[in-house]
C-alpha cells in the first residue's frame, strides 16, 4: 500500500510539473513572438485574435453548435484536420469537444478568428488520440466563427 501511494504521489508530482512546463513553454514562445495573447489564469488555455468581430453578438455556451472552419495540430508541429479549404463549414456541438476548445470557443463571437493553444491536459492528456495525436501534446486550433447556433 505505500508502494502505491509514492507511486501516485510520484505520478501527480510528475503531471503537475509538466502542466507548469507547457503554459512556462507556451509563454514564452508568445512574448518572444510578440503576441498579444489572453491566458486564463484558472483554465491555463492561451487565446489570441486574428480578427476582432464586426460585433459582439453570436457568443457560444456550452450547449451552442458552432458553424466554424478550423485547423487543429499538434503545437508547431503536424496539422491533424484542416476545414478552411473545404466548400463548406463544419457543424460543431461545442459540448462534444474537449475540455480545452469548450473553454477558449466560449470567448468568441461569430465574425472572430481566433489561435488557441491548449496544454495537453486541457486537450487529449497522456493518453492522445491514436493515431496522429501522440498522448502529453500540446494542440494548437485556428478557427474563423462563422455561426452560433443556440439549443434551449
Amino acid at each position: 500500500m505505500l508502494i502505491s501511494s509514492l507511486l501516485f504521489a510520484a505520478c501527480e508530482k510528475a503531471s503537475e510539473e509538466r502542466w507548469i512546463n507547457e503554459r512556462n513553454e507556451i509563454r514564452s514562445f508568445l512574448e518572444q513572438a510578440g503576441i498579444d495573447y489572453y491566458e486564463d489564469p484558472e483554465a491555463g488555455y492561451f487565446l489570441y485574435f486574428l480578427q476582432e468581430p464586426d460585433t459582439l453578438k453570436d457568443q457560444p455556451d456550452i450547449s451552442s453548435t458552432l458553424e466554424l472552419r478550423y485547423k487543429g495540430q499538434i503545437w508547431q508541429g503536424a496539422t491533424f484536420y484542416n476545414s478552411f479549404d473545404s466548400s463548406a463549414a463544419d457543424m460543431l456541438p461545442l459540448s462534444g469537444t474537449i475540455p480545452g476548445f469548450q473553454l477558449a470557443s466560449q470567448k468568441m463571437y461569430v465574425g472572430s478568428q481566433a489561435v488557441f493553444i491548449l496544454p495537453s491536459r486541457l486537450a487529449y492528456g497522456e493518453q492522445g488520440l491514436a493515431p496522429d495525436i501522440p498522448g502529453h501534446s500540446i494542440l494548437s486550433f485556428e478557427l474563423s466563427l462563422e455561426e452560433v447556433h443556440v439549443h434551449f
